[in-house]
């Protein structure tokens, strides 16, 4: 089974996310610019730096995340990442 990272992980639309793939035992790897996670099922919480303003930043956390974890599938929740996840981190999954 893949390993998934969800992006935006505080966001309503997450969280249900989160907690259908967890009810299925999925690996499950969540990470938000917040510092507090809402979910139970996340294997590991990270924050990231906001992706608008410090897009490098992201995407190196992102990328380095995705080694660690052997992340094969990003699902980015909002608007907010996922013009950079799109584009700048497909040679990572």
């Amino acid at each position: 089974m893949d390993n998934v990272l969800i992006l935006d992980a505080n966001q309503r639309s997450a969280l249900a996310v989160t907690r259908a793939l967890g009810n299925h035992g999925v690996y499950l790897v969540t990470a938000d610019v917040t510092p507090t996670s809402l979910s139970g099922y996340s294997r590991q919480y990270i924050t990231y730096p906001p992706p608008q303003s410090q897009p490098n930043q992201f995407v190196s956390s992102i990328a380095k995340l995705c080694l660690q974890h052997k992340i094969s599938i990003i699902i980015p929740m909002t608007e907010r990442v996922q013009p950079v996840a799109r584009v700048r981190l497909g040679a990572f999954c």
